[in-house]
């Protein structure tokens, strides 16, 4: 499965060794279900039911806390961790540049039309 957020790359059939990558379902309270849907970003539509966001999406305080963990002093291993119920996705998501391409866009219009002008 590939996570949802659009411009994202995770795929659960691609291991990592550095890194573990869990996927999330979207919640099924129809509010917050909007909210992850509206932070992936995709202009297609698609079943959540099916879809999934992947655990880098997520900040550590969107994580349940792992009191046994805690209080052993031992590091949480990353695919226990469950997320909070209220908990919505917020790191590494899809930034739209459109003015900056569209700026961009019309610096080398100017440029080329400049140079078109330009008598040789």
């Amino acid at each position: 499965m590939r996570c949802a957020v659009i411009g994202c790359k995770s795929d659960s059939r691609v291991k990592c060794a550095s890194e573990v990558i869990k996927f999330f379902r979207f919640p099924k309270d129809k509010t917050l279900n909007k909210v992850y849907k509206k932070k992936c970003q995709r202009s297609d539509t698609f079943e959540t039911k099916d879809a999934r966001i992947c655990s880098k999406h997520f900040t550590d305080e969107d994580y349940v806390r792992q009191m046994k963990y805690e209080l052993l002093q031992l590091p949480c291993p990353k695919n226990t961790r469950k997320l909070k119920a209220d908990a919505v996705p917020s790191l590494n998501l899809f930034k739209p540049s459109s003015c900056l391409s569209t700026c961009n866009n019309s610096d080398a219009r100017t440029r080329r039309q400049q140079k078109e002008n330009t008598p040789k």
